[in-house]
C-alpha cells in the first residue's frame, strides 16, 4: 500500500485513507469537491487501493493512518536514518551528543549507539545536568541545518539540479523506477517464458507494473539491451530476492548518471536516502563513460522522473517542463546486422540472464 500513497502529500494522504476507511468506494464522489486534478490523482490511487478486498484492506489502512500521525508528531532529526545522525554526530562533543539522544526513541538512540564509533559511545555520559530548553534547542537545530533539505519551490529549469528538490520518497520512487526500465530492458529480448518466470518471482504489483514498463518499451538497440543484462547480471549476484534487484538496478543507474555531478548535489542526494543505499552512492565506482554515455543517463533520469509527473505519481509541475540538456549526438551503428538482437539464454531456476 505505501508505495501507491507516498508520493502524495501527507495531508492528501491521510485524507484519502480516512475517506476509504470509512465507506470505501461509496465515498469516493466526495472528492469532487476537491479541484479537478487533485480529484483524479486521489481517485486514481483509491481505485488501485480498493482493488485489495476489504477485510484485508481496512487494517492496512489503519495502520497507515497511525504512521502518518506518528510521523506527523515526530522530530526533524527523527525523521531521518539514525546511522546518517550517528555519521554526523561522531563529529561532536559526548556531552553534545547526549542531549540529542535525549529527544529520541530508545529504538533511535539504540541505533546511534551501535553504529558510532565504540570509544566515543562510552564517552557519552549516561545523565546529564539540567540543561535549559533553549540551549537543548539550539543544539537540536544546529544538528538538523546539517541536514540537507528540499526547498520549497520548483526549480526555474529542469536539469540535473532538479533532483535536489526531490523529498527522500520521492527520490526512492525515481530510483525504483529507473530499476524497473532497466530489467524490463534487459528482458526485452529473452521471449515471453523467461519474463514470465520472472514475474512470478516478484510481488504482485511489481510484475504488474514491470508488464507495464516492458509493453511501453521504445526500440532498442542491442548494446543498450546488453549493457542492461549485463547490469541485472551483476546485481542478481548483490541481492537475494528479485525485488531487492529492482531497487539495486536503478541505484546502480542512478549512480551512473550522477558520477559527474556537483559535490554539492551528491551530498544532498546522498542524506536523503537510506543509510546503507547513501553509502553505497558515495561509494560507487562507475564503468568507463563517455560523455556521450553520461548525457544519455541524464536525459533517462530526467525524462523518468518526467513520466512520473505525467503520471501524477509524483506532485511535481515537470509533465510539460522541456529537459534543460543537450540533446543526445545520434549514435552511428554498422548496417550489418542493425535491427537484429540476439536472444540470451535464460536459466529459469535461477532467474537469471545468462551470457
Amino acid at each position: 500500500m505505501r508505495h501507491l500513497i507516498q508520493h502524495l502529500p501527507k495531508q492528501q494522504a491521510m485524507f484519502l485513507l480516512t475517506l476509504l476507511t470509512l465507506e470505501g468506494e461509496k465515498d469516493l464522489p466526495l472528492l469532487g469537491y476537491l479541484p479537478r486534478e487533485e480529484a483524479q490523482q486521489l481517485e486514481h490511487v483509491a481505485r488501485q487501493l480498493s482493488e485489495t478486498p476489504r477485510k484485508q484492506l481496512l487494517p492496512q489502512l489503519v495502520q497507515e493512518i497511525k504512521r502518518l500521525i506518528a510521523d506527523n508528531h515526530r522530530s526533524k532529526l527523527e525523521q531521518h536514518d539514525p546511522a546518517w545522525l550517528a555519521d554526523l554526530l561522531q563529529h561532536e562533543s559526548p556531552q553534545i551528543i547526549a542531549v540529542i539522544l535525549q529527544g529520541l526513541p530508545r529504538g533511535s538512540v539504540q541505533r546511534i549507539y551501535q553504529a558510532l564509533p565504540r570509544q566515543l559511545a562510552q564517552r557519552i555520559p549516561q545523565q546529564i545536568g539540567q540543561v535549559s530548553p533553549e540551549i537543548a534547542k539550539q543544539i537540536r537545530q544546529r544538528i538538523e541545518e546539517r541536514f540537507p533539505e528540499p526547498p520549497d519551490t520548483d526549480p526555474p529549469t529542469f536539469n540535473l539540479d532538479s533532483l535536489s528538490y526531490l523529498s527522500s520518497e520521492e527520490l526512492m520512487l525515481l530510483i525504483r523506477e529507473l530499476g524497473f526500465r532497466e530489467l524490463a530492458t534487459a528482458f526485452s529480448n529473452v521471449g515471453h517464458r523467461p519474463l514470465m518466470e520472472l514475474c512470478r518471482r516478484l510481488r504482485n504489483e511489481d510484475a504488474e507494473h514491470l508488464l507495464k514498463v516492458v509493453q511501453g518499451l521504445p526500440p532498442l538497440e542491442s548494446k543498450h539491451i546488453k549493457s542492461a543484462q549485463r547490469t541485472i547480471r551483476a546485481i542478481s549476484n548483490e541481492h537475494q530476492s528479485q525485488s531487492d534487484m529492482i531497487e539495486g538496478a536503478g541505484m546502480h543507474k542512478f549512480s551512473n548518471a550522477l558520477c559527474a555531478s556537483h559535490r554539492e548535489l551528491l551530498h544532498n542526494l546522498a542524506y536523503r536516502l537510506p543509510y546503507n543505499l547513501g553509502i553505497r552512492f558515495h561509494r560507487h565506482n562507475p564503468p568507463k563513460l563517455t560523455d556521450n554515455d553520461i548525457l544519455r543517463l541524464h536525459h533517462e533520469v530526467l525524462g523518468t522522473l518526467q513520466s512520473l509527473a505525467q503520471e501524477q505519481r509524483i506532485s511535481r509541475q515537470w509533465a510539460l517542463q522541456v529537459i534543460d540538456l543537450p540533446p543526445v549526438p545520434v549514435e552511428v551503428t554498422p548496417e550489418e546486422g542493425a535491427g537484429q538482437v540476439a536472444h540470451d539464454e535464460y536459466d529459469d531456476s535461477t532467474g537469471q540472464i545468462e551470457s
